[in-house]
């Protein structure tokens, strides 16, 4: 009763739910207690609440923080005693300390970020250790390291460091184990405020200038005029928040509700006899702000759930309650006013001019000489720039390899920024000298550029494990558009809508984020929320009030966007409406018509998305985010002649167009020694993943369950494009006879024959029973793929996979799928998806196997031995296994701990292994012995069999047997003739002795004979004719059953015969023939 209590929703969602003002305010209470009760210093009070998130989400961060306090206040110290003496000046006090602690601070960090840390990070490469310290090593706070230091100067370095450890750890406790255990506080998606500017100290330079500028003024205010602010910090952090007036206007607002909320409950009785005053009053004034953030929250909830919450509060922490404070100490609201307003506002300016200035410095690479190396980009010439650019988006799927974002150092992101500004440059005068210059600054940060059909310039990762992204410029372009892609990985419908809108519209530039948002705890691979990135950086120089920002929705981004708060929504059907959000005005570039047409429904808001978003923020106006749904997203999609899904139509069953295809596609499968079979990395199988089977797995297990519809074409189109990316291709198969249907996803060979032997997959759509046969060494087990084909048709298996590889093809073992250390191949990724996708209904995976040649089993003569990995207990599934193999006429024998059948258990290998993840779930493992095997070898490729019947004078060919004889007839002929000729046909099945053909013909010279090989199943069958037409015998030439199918007379109609022949082919029996009694 109790447990069902929590958590207490006592916080607003998107508010202070999962907002560091929570665990400041918490920090503060701390901090007020023990200074009120101890005596320990009132310093730092956002400190505590800042840190201990940062210990909780980044710890190494937090560390690296209160390192950087430390390192500033013995600095400080240092000069403090050194540099006074040497000068001739007095000791620093007061406001001057303050803002030399300040400056320090930033001096240490960029020491530590920009140039410690990242050598030391190349020390440890060097030694073999893989640590990345750029995301791991690197302070976060905008002031919070001068703040840290200011404790240790007012207390002193022991006293300070104990309050300090006793601030932290008290509200590390209350944080941890009781805010987040027992109420909605979610440190998960904590944000902090301006944590643009606290993440890195070189993410915003202008940001720096302004605040150094801003306390510098602030300090000399305050002694020329007398001018009060509450610290020289209050018009420091006002002075940011001048180019957003909007939250300037929302942080006096709130600092009057505090102050006259303030002002009412001192007048009450129960606080105005008592002492309010230090502490006491901080912290009332406080707990006013953080109960009016409260209300505001819950307030917005209910009446505009749209919006985002935050962007109601005022700016930082603490600012709106030092303001008022100091309003009423002074009881001079007006004058403080102005002031603070006045002071932030000539420092921007000030601020402003001094950066600009900075921007007149000549480019240091402008006086560079240049090689010819330089000059020398790679140009490719593509047919199809789709699948270009869809290589280069399955690249970024490399990032996924890393378990933390590689972030860019503040040095490497000025070095990029250099580059683009000189690709900006050379889109807009076509100097060659530009693009060297570019080439040369992105070459050293680790890029490729490419010129594609010289239209297109191409900026990626060489290595693109970094996740830093994919940047594309138009060199002719249609329109000044700048489309940003920034959620690629999270958001792929917005990525490909990106791709079509950059190859039908030829906007200026296309920029794609290389990483997923939350791929890293720390959140340093969200391009929307962290600023110090390359997306970043190409933003900063490429974005001139053109910006369009394609987005689609995700469970996260839909709630707010919707304007619903519950989880778990239907994005199909409850996201149907596709959403542009404008910042002020329409980008240059953007034709609202054209959205409009490739959109069933769009509702357009003249204002910025509820969301967060660094690039948006970065702009003043001309900004637009279109959020797309899925059922606009075909619409976006206009796929030519070009770009078609291949559908094959034959007489020929699956199994035996399969075993047909890959005789003539024999590059398909690695042969062994070859080396020719390599793995495919991480991205490329996340690629795969969700882009390709994953919805593939939804459309045929959905839409597609029933059978073919011609409706659903278009997105097996995508999907087929996405393959080609990869080398693979997307068909569709159809056996005219019975209209049965399968997709067939398979290697596409290239130029030189060669292809990626990562499998072929087959796909059954229609109705299906839950198995999925798997042949894992088609080559090395000979037959069994043969076997597996037909297995896969006899027991109507939803899934055929056939590995790509001999298990030796490579010399160091990496081409056997189904060994236990090789998981990471295309073959496992299906398997894994097809269970996973399932859930808890059944699936029984059959992997077909071979005994070996000198296997034998001293107590059985079954054909096939079946062992299952939770010992043959899911009794339905296994009983259809069973039944199919008996109607293929073979017998099966259990393995259940003989001594004979040791080593044909069901072994743990790599698709076994994920087993214990999956419900309902099991793998059967089918072990054919090698003369079962050699019974479903193709009769087609068999040369030593076409050359003995054509020795003898025996004509082969290829067709449908059951087509030929329905031309032909089935008639009787003469008991003992019939018997004869299969006696001898009996011997031959048996021995594949040539004398017992050259007998049979030499013994009925009134009959002819032909061996026909039937094109459905691959097998080779003697049909025998009279002198005067019709068909008296069928003889299976490799039978697995030694019985016969007799009629009791000659069928009706054609269709009869052929219905009969196809039955009599399928149960794989010795002869046909028309009964001895129908004489």
């Amino acid at each position: 009763m109790i447990e069902g209590l929590f958590p207490l929703e006592i916080f607003p969602t998107g508010g202070l739910s999962s907002s560091v003002i929570t665990t400041v305010w918490v920090g503060v209470c701390v901090v007020v207690f023990l200074n009120l009760r101890f005596g320990t210093t009132l310093s730092g009070l956002v400190v505590p609440g800042y840190i201990i998130p940062l210990l909780i989400v980044r710890p190494v961060s937090g560390y690296v923080v209160l390192f950087e306090g430390v390192v500033t206040y013995l600095l400080a110290r240092l000069l403090a005693e050194q540099l006074p003496k040497a000068l001739g000046y007095a000791e620093l006090f007061g406001r001057d300390r303050f803002f030399a602690l300040v400056l320090l601070s930033i001096v240490v960090r960029l020491v530590f970020d920009g140039s410690v840390f990242p050598w030391a990070e190349g020390v440890l490469a060097e030694q073999g250790f893989d640590y990345s310290i750029r995301s791991n090593l690197h302070s976060f706070g905008l002031i919070v390291v001068a703040l840290i230091a200011n404790q240790f100067w007012n207390g002193g370095i022991r006293f300070g460091a104990t309050s300090l450890a006793l601030y932290l750890g008290i509200t590390y406790v209350l944080v941890r184990w009781v805010l987040m255990e027992f109420t909605n506080f979610n440190i998960n998606t904590l944000s902090y405020m301006y944590e643009d500017l606290a993440s890195s100290i070189l993410a915003s330079p202008k940001a720096y200038i302004i605040l150094l500028t801003s306390a510098f003024l602030a300090s000399r205010m305050n002694i020329r005029y007398g001018w009060e602010y509450n610290g020289i910090l209050v018009p420091s952090l006002l002075a940011l928040q001048w180019y957003q007036p909007s939250k300037l206007l929302a942080t006096f607002v709130e600092t009057f509700v505090i102050l006259f909320l303030a002002r009412f409950l001192l007048t009450l009785p129960v606080l105005r006899q008592r002492n309010i005053e230090g502490a006491r009053l901080l912290l009332l004034f406080f707990t006013i702000s953080f109960a009016y953030k409260m209300v505001l929250g819950f307030a917005l909830i209910d009446w505009a759930p749209n919006v985002k919450i935050t962007d109601y509060y005022g700016f930082g922490y603490l600012l709106a309650t030092l303001i008022a404070l100091k309003m009423h100490q002074k009881d001079i609201p007006a004058l403080v006013t102005r002031a603070s307003l006045q002071t932030s506002a000539v420092a921007v300016v000030v601020a402003s001019l001094f950066g600009f200035g900075l921007t007149l410095i000549p480019d240091r690479d402008q006086f560079k000489e240049l090689d010819r190396a330089a000059y020398q980009i790679e140009r490719r010439t593509v047919v199809k720039p789709l699948d270009y650019l869809h290589q280069r988006f399955a690249d970024l799927y490399d990032s996924e390899r890393s378990a933390l974002f590689q972030a860019p150092t503040p040095l490497e992101l000025d070095r990029i920024e250099s580059g683009f500004i000189w690709l900006r440059r050379y889109a807009l005068n076509g100097q060659p000298e530009a693009l060297a210059q570019a080439n040369v600054a992105l070459s050293s940060q680790g890029f490729r550029l490419e010129l594609i059909n010289g239209s297109t310039l191409a900026v990626f990762d060489a290595d693109s494990r970094r996740g830093w992204g994919v940047y594309l410029l138009s060199l002719e372009p249609g329109s000044r558009l700048f489309v940003q892609v920034p959620a690629p990985l999270d958001e792929t419908a917005a990525a490909e809508a990106g791709f079509w809108m950059f190859l039908q519209d030829r906007p200026r530039a296309l920029a794609m984020s290389g990483s997923r948002r939350f791929g890293s705890p720390d959140g340093a691979g969200d391009a929307l929320l962290n600023p110090a990135t390359v997306f970043q950086t190409f933003h900063r120089v490429f974005a001139e009030g053109n910006v369009l920002q394609l987005r689609s929705y995700t469970q996260s981004t839909a709630r707010p966007l919707l304007g619903v708060r519950a989880s778990g929504l239907d994005l199909e059907s409850e996201a149907r409406t596709s959403t542009l959000w404008v910042k002020q005005r329409l980008p240059d570039g953007l034709n609202l018509r054209d959205i409009k047409d490739r959109t069933d429904r769009l509702q357009v808001t003249w204002a910025p998305s509820p969301l967060n978003n660094r690039q948006r923020d970065a702009v003043q106006e001309g900004f637009a985010e279109l959020f797309i749904s899925s059922g606009d997203l075909r619409r976006w999609i206009a796929y030519g002649d070009s770009y078609q899904l291949t559908t094959h139509l034959q007489n020929n069953r699956i199994d035996g167009y399969l075993q047909r295809w890959l005789g003539d596609n024999k590059a398909l499968i690695a042969e062994a020694g070859t080396n020719q079979f390599a793995k495919p990395e991480l991205g490329t199988l996340a690629f795969f993943d969700q882009l390709l089977l994953t919805p593939l797995f939804r459309l045929v297990h959905q839409e597609l369950r029933g059978g073919w519809q011609p409706e659903w074409e278009p997105r097996l189109v995508r999907l087929s494009v996405l393959a080609q990316s990869q080398g693979y291709q997307l068909s569709r198969y159809q056996h005219i006879e019975t209209q049965d249907n399968y997709l067939i996803m398979a290697p596409e060979p290239e130029a030189d024959n060669r292809a990626r032997n990562w499998g072929i997959f087959v796909f059954r759509l229609g109705p299906s029973r839950p198995l999925s046969v798997q042949v894992p060494k088609p080559l090395y087990e000979r037959n069994t793929f043969e076997f597996g084909a037909t297995f896969f048709e006899e027991s109507e298996a939803a899934l055929l996979m056939i590995s790509g590889t001999h298990p030796y093809a490579n010399t160091d073992g990496s081409a056997d799928v189904s060994h236990s250390s090789n998981q990471q191949t295309l073959f496992n990724l299906v398997h894994q998806v097809w269970q996973r996708e399932l859930g808890s209904e059944p699936l029984e995976t059959v992997q077909v196997r071979g005994m070996g040649v000198s296997s034998t089993l001293t107590d059985s003569d079954a054909d096939v031995l079946v062992s299952s990995f939770y010992g043959l207990n899911n009794q339905a599934r296994l009983a259809l296994i069973k039944d199919t193999l008996n109607e293929l006429g073979l017998s099966a024998a259990p393995v259940v701990g003989q001594p004979s059948t040791a080593g044909y258990e069901a072994p743990i290998n790599a698709q076994s292994l994920y087993l214990r993840m999956t419900d309902n779930k099991d793998l059967t493992s089918l072990w054919l012995r090698p003369d079962t095997r050699r019974l479903f070898r193709s009769s087609e490729d068999d040369r030593q069999q076409q050359s003995r019947f054509e020795a003898v004078g025996i004509a082969s060919q290829l067709g449908s047997l059951p087509e030929l004889v329905g031309r032909d007839g089935l008639v009787a002929a003469s008991p003992s003739q019939v018997r004869g000729m299969m006696r001898i046909l009996g011997d031959y099945q048996s021995s594949e002795n040539i004398s017992f053909l050259e007998r049979l013909v030499r013994g009925h010279p009134t009959f002819s004979f032909s061996r026909v090989v039937d094109l459905n199943s691959q097998q080779g069958f003697l049909v025998v004719r009279r002198s005067q037409g019709g068909v008296v015998l069928i003889a299976n030439l490799n039978p697995s059953r030694n019985s016969s199918m007799s009629l009791p007379g000659p069928p009706g109609p054609s269709n009869d015969v052929a219905s009969v022949v196809r039955d009599f082919v399928g149960s794989r029996q010795s002869f046909l023939m028309i009964r001895e009694d129908a004489q």
